[in-house]
């Protein structure tokens, strides 16, 4: 396990073993290796007033092979020198729990007396939980956590529901060789449903123990994956995301969102609509306040698709009084409206969840992404 170890501030000391772990070099720096272990720990330590010793929980981290990331403000008498160890020294200004740029790299963190405070505020400010350590005999509970559960990896998704339903050949891909968990909020979890590869839901970041995941990978739609200044973005969405999860389009093992629809699902719908001829969706509103189709061409889009012998229907967040369709606004929930889409011979949309939700050329259902169980 290897990464880059940022801090908020480059006025810091910096401690790493050298290659032969007989001595410490000193650096100035904001950006330091890893330590080796199978995962890391933070320790808070103050030497000044805890005592000049290093505590029985480093050398127990050491011989169980977990790094540890030792933040002091003077360095201990006796340190310990082992590539699982790398020192950093601070002074008051910045000793605190926020000087790590990605604290979720860390499995657990451990804190010397009058330093207690910081391993509780580590723990509260990311909202996750982040085991705190209390002794030596702590590590091996740790260790057992680890050993269970590293191949677990979390993905946190945040946006639509065309933007969940994006990170599904990647979360696929991941599956290969992860067991892969989704922290998204409860109404999203519908865009996963039936998808055997997904072990398990979050919705709270509270709900969420660190130590049992070996990563966590945040997909933030609104945020990194929306930044289009980012060559990242310069790409198909899926693509993107794939990036973001360490992955090469080459790898994805499928290259379009999959929605499972069980018989149920799949039965209902096309006794409640199968029968309507030339079925048209239109999705004429969004979320976005930019992305609508004014009520007055909507309803001419209507009454032009009913001249044609359509069977036009509409969902949207807000009922509106439109003529000449079938609309099912406010009616259908997230796993109906997939059942309806999959049996519509046309969809017209300024949506892109509805395009998302359809995936395919209208007309070509034999290539449709829909599955039945």
């Amino acid at each position: 396990m290897s990464s880059a170890i940022r801090l908020i501030s480059e006025e810091i000391d910096t401690y790493l073993p050298n290659s032969d772990n007989t001595a410490l070099i000193k650096r100035r720096n904001y950006i330091l290796p890893s330590p080796k272990g199978k995962f890391f720990i933070v320790a808070f330590i103050s030497h000044k007033r805890d005592g000049a010793n290093i505590s029985p929980v480093i050398h127990q981290a050491v011989k169980n092979d977990i790094g540890v990331v030792y933040v002091c403000d003077k360095l201990p008498t006796n340190p310990v020198i082992s590539s699982n160890v790398h020192y950093i020294e601070v002074s008051d200004t910045w000793f605190t729990h926020t000087l790590f740029m990605n604290p979720l790299m860390f499995s657990a963190s451990y804190a010397s007396r009058s330093k207690k405070q910081l391993s509780r505020a580590f723990y509260g400010f990311t909202k996750f939980q982040i085991p705190i350590i209390f002794n030596s005999s702590d590590i091996p509970k740790i260790v057992e956590n680890y050993e269970k559960n590293k191949n677990n990896i979390l993905v946190d998704i945040t946006g639509g529901v065309g933007d969940h339903l994006l990170t599904i050949p990647s979360l696929k891909t991941l599956a290969l060789t992860n067991t892969v968990h989704v922290l998204c909020e409860k109404h999203r979890e519908p865009c996963f449903y039936n998808l055997p590869y997904i072990k398990g839901f979050y919705n709270k970041r509270q709900d969420v123990d660190i130590s049992k995941f070996r990563k966590i990978i945040h997909l933030h739609f609104g945020q990194l994956l929306n930044d289009y200044r980012l060559d990242l973005n310069k790409q198909n969405r899926i693509f993107s995301v794939a990036e973001v999860c360490g992955l090469s389009k080459e790898q994805l093992v499928i290259d379009r969102p999959e929605i499972i629809l069980t018989e149920l699902e799949r039965k209902t719908a096309s006794k409640k609509y199968g029968d309507y001829k030339n079925k048209v969706f239109l999705g004429y509103d969004s979320t976005r306040v930019d992305s609508k189709i004014p009520s007055t061409l909507t309803q001419s889009l209507i009454d032009r698709l009913k001249i044609k012998s359509c069977t036009v229907f509409t969902s949207s967040v807000r009922r509106r009084k439109f003529q000449n369709c079938i609309d099912l606004s406010r009616d259908l929930s997230l796993r109906e409206l997939f059942a309806l889409i999959a049996i519509m011979d046309c969809i017209f949309t300024i949506d892109t969840s509805f395009l998302h939700i359809a995936f395919i050329p209208f007309g070509t259902s034999s290539k449709s992404p829909f599955s039945f169980i």
